[in-house]
C-alpha cells in the first residue's frame, strides 16, 4: 500500500509541474493568443507589418525560416507601466530554432529601455516570444 501511494504522489508532482511549465509561454494558437490579449484589455492585433520586416531580416541573415504569423498587443497597468507581448509562430519547432538568434538580436534591438525586469524573450515550439510577464501571461 506504501508503495503504490508513493507511486501515485509521484505521478502527481510530475503531472503538476509538466501543466505549470507548459502555462509559462502563450497559446501555441494565434488566434487563442490575439482572443486572450484582448478579453485582458490589450490592444491587440495580428502584424503584417512586422511579419514583413521580420522575414527581411531572417533572409539578409540567410536562415532557414519564415514567420507565418505576428500577434502582439500592449495596454498600460493600473501603475501606468507599458505591458507587452510580441509572439512570432513559425510553421515547425525547428524554423522557430533556425530563427532564434537572428530574432532574439531583433527583440533585443527593440527592448524600450525603461521596460521593467520581467522583460523576457524565449522559444517554445514554433513560436518566439518576447514581452514583459504580465503581457506574456495575458496571452495564455
Amino acid at each position: 500500500m506504501k508503495h503504490t501511494i508513493k507511486i501515485l504522489a509521484l505521478v502527481l508532482v510530475l503531472a503538476l509541474t509538466m501543466c505549470a511549465l507548459a502555462s509559462c509561454a502563450p497559446s501555441s494558437d494565434p488566434d487563442k493568443a490575439l482572443a486572450a490579449l484582448k478579453d485582458n484589455g490589450y490592444v491587440a492585433g495580428d502584424s503584417d507589418a512586422l511579419a514583413t520586416v521580420l522575414n527581411g531580416l531572417l533572409v539578409v541573415a540567410r536562415v532557414d525560416a519564415k514567420a507565418d504569423t505576428i500577434v502582439s498587443g500592449s495596454k498600460i497597468d493600473e501603475n501606468d507601466a507599458v505591458q507587452t507581448v510580441t509572439i512570432v509562430y513559425f510553421k515547425d519547432s525547428e524554423s522557430a530554432k533556425n530563427a532564434w538568434e537572428t530574432v532574439k538580436e531583433y527583440a533585443e534591438e527593440n527592448k524600450k529601455d525603461d521596460e521593467d525586469s520581467s522583460w523576457t524573450i524565449k522559444q517554445s515550439g514554433a513560436m518566439i516570444y518576447w514581452g514583459t510577464a504580465d503581457g506574456i501571461a495575458a496571452a495564455r
